[in-house]
């Protein structure tokens, strides 16, 4: 094969607005280039103003597809078979909680395994609650990368053979910035802390002191009606509203806090309304709950949906708290107080949490650096 037809598709791009994934997604474009590789992308096609529409620009074609439910078998492998590699970016996480997504990830592995020229390569995924089944699809694949320590333990005990890495953000970042350089922007926010709190995770009445009933399907039936011209006149209504309900459930209870334990922490720690500020990563998925929740109540709530914008919303405070996986990355490596959330997919959380502990950030960039030679 000629330096010329050397080519190579990226799948699964999850691309509605997830910056984690563009920060383990670009680094394998910048590696595939400088290996002689054309790049073809595929996946969702990502709203305006976010940070594909770059990634979109430096690669040499996107083919836009619904990558969950469009699976015509015969099509599919027509499509690989023109490729010397298939690249699996992190979009569809393995695990039994997204099944839709794990069935997708796992018939392409199955159609790649019957083109022996084409090489079938997960790079660095999250793993959870698989079936000896999957196990036995996972197997087929011609690489399996692992983003941390977790994970390859996982892997590796039910017979998945895996390279041991570290999550591609970390490249990502030490291009952008040398570690030396990293110390430390003077803090802006010193009486706040940041927490990024997944939609999925922990439940918003029990952080805010409301009722779900009372607040989430109000704010859905309200804030997606179509009268846009009453749109703050509305929003004005329903929190007044609101304010009564909170005042009349939560009457002299103070202020509203959770508390929990951090992975990497020996004693719970609150997160309190009062001294925290919220943002995402996804803003596709957590802006529907905890954005209109925080706007409702006039808490600070900040869509990262760039990447410089959440390094640069991170360097201005002490105290990152997160459940989120990149958000972390990037709070680990400039040197943030992280305490990191336990989340419905635990093992990439510990996994990060294990390696920072074991681990200098400038050996996980070489780790991930490593990894890269597939």
């Amino acid at each position: 094969m000629t330096l010329l037809n050397k080519k190579a598709l990226m799948i699964h791009a999850w691309m509605t607005g997830n910056i984690g994934d563009v920060l383990h997604t670009k680094p394998i474009i910048k590696y595939l280039q400088k290996k002689g590789y054309k790049v073809h992308l595929s996946g969702y096609y990502p709203k305006e103003n976010y940070e594909w529409e770059n990634i979109i620009k430096i690669i040499d074609a996107f083919y836009k597809e619904d990558v969950v439910r469009d699976y015509d078998r015969i099509k599919r492998k027509k499509l690989f078979s023109q490729y010397e590699k298939v690249i699996f970016i992190p979009g569809p996480y393995i695990s039994n909680i997204d099944k839709k997504r794990k069935e997708a990830s796992l018939t392409d592995i199955e159609i790649l395994s019957e083109l022996p020229q084409t090489k079938c390569i997960l790079a660095g995924h999250s793993f959870s609650k698989l079936n000896k089944e999957d196990f036995d699809i996972l197997k087929r694949a011609d690489v399996i990368v692992s983003r941390e320590i977790e994970s390859w333990n996982y892997l590796n005990k039910n017979g998945c053979k895996t390279v041991l890495s570290a999550d591609l953000a970390f490249v990502y970042l030490s291009e952008m910035y040398k570690i030396e350089e990293t110390v430390r922007e003077v803090n802006k926010r010193k009486d706040k802390k940041l927490c990024f709190l997944r939609h999925d995770n922990i439940k918003l009445e029990e952080l805010f002191g409301i009722n779900e009933n009372n607040l989430i399907k109000t704010i859905k039936k309200i804030l997606n009606c179509n009268f846009l011209p009453l749109k703050d006149k509305i929003i004005i209504i329903l929190k007044i509203s609101l304010e009564k309900i909170i005042s009349k459930n939560s009457k002299n209870t103070g202020i509203s806090t959770i508390s929990l334990k951090g992975i990497n922490q020996d004693s719970k720690i609150d997160i309190n309304i009062e001294t925290c500020d919220f943002a995402t990563s996804d803003e596709f998925r957590d802006n529907p709950k905890m954005g209109k929740v925080c706007l409702i109540n006039n808490y600070k709530f900040i869509n990262c949906n760039k990447v410089q914008k959440l390094i640069n919303v991170i360097l201005k405070y002490n105290v990152i708290i997160s459940d989120r996986y990149h958000p972390a990355i990037v709070s680990f490596y400039f040197g943030k107080e992280t305490i990191c959330l336990p989340s419905k997919n635990d093992l990439k959380m510990r996994g990060l949490v294990l390696m920072i502990k074991n681990h200098s950030i400038k050996n996980i960039i070489k780790l991930a650096k490593k990894s890269l030679t597939w």
